[in-house]
């Protein structure tokens, strides 16, 4: 059953997309970040692709998608329920640290649209049962990447034994967070900033949501300030490169 980031796009094409983007403009920060971690370049890059795929996972809800063909799509901080998802799905294949930095950028990657405060305080009504996780899984291995495979095995495994709440989910997530070693909540820190700048990319370029393709307003500037790093800008250009590295990378 097709699962939908927004009306007539597929959560996996938005997913993709979102990868692509992040790799294809935000390796100089990601390498610092894994400079700073003693990791290297291709785990860095593995585990923010993974963020990319992962980072709207929790609009696969019941809740969010029934309202998909309303022409009011509406799930509000679905962000709490994706960082559960995130950090159930890495920590199956990577160490708690890694996995942590990920859920934690993909809990935050709207902290420019809205506060995590008013999420917490004012959750969603759903909960980590409201998802079929392994029609998640095939949504996300229609990415077909090894990549993907491996996140959507996992995410297949998912085991609900009693339903969290959205704040709940997102707790699990903070309280590891509040454990991390210092350079780790940087690397978090950076990676949330590219998570959320490559996901409003991949929203206003990429995933045809208007009839005009051509960078506008934020995504205009965004891409100027990025343009000393690559000389190409043309939206399709740049997912391509980004698809590219994205086929290389595994965890």
């Amino acid at each position: 059953m097709p699962i939908y980031a927004w009306p007539n796009v597929r959560l996996y094409q938005h997913s993709r997309n979102t990868a692509a983007i992040l790799l294809a403009l935000m390796e100089p920060e990601l390498t610092v970040a894994a400079k700073r971690l003693g990791i290297s370049r291709e785990e860095i890059l593995a585990l923010a692709a993974a963020a990319a795929i992962l980072h709207d996972t929790g609009k696969a809800a019941r809740e969010y998608q029934q309202t998909i063909n309303t022409g009011n799509p509406s799930f509000y901080c679905h962000e709490l329920l994706s960082s559960w998802i995130t950090l159930e799905t890495l920590e199956k294949l990577t160490s708690q640290h890694k996995a942590t930095i990920a859920a934690i950028a993909v809990l935050r990657h709207h902290h420019g649209m809205r506060s995590l405060a008013k999420c917490l305080n004012k959750p969603p009504h759903t909960t980590t049962t409201s998802i079929d996780y392994k029609e998640l899984a095939k949504e996300i291995a229609e990415i077909d990447t090894p990549l993907a495979r491996q996140l959507a095995e996992k995410t297949a495994s998912i085991k609900t034994f009693r339903p969290l709440t959205p704040k709940e989910a997102a707790k699990t997530t903070i309280n590891k967070t509040n454990k991390l070693p210092t350079p780790w909540k940087a690397a978090a820190t950076i990676l949330t900033g590219t998570l959320a700048l490559a996901d409003y990319l991949a929203a206003t370029l990429l995933d045809n949501r208007t009839n005009n393709p051509q960078p506008k307003g934020y995504a205009k500037e965004a891409l100027k300030e990025l343009a000393w790093r690559t000389k190409q800008q043309e939206p399709n250009k740049l997912k391509e490169k980004g698809l590219k590295q994205l086929k290389t990378l595994k965890l």
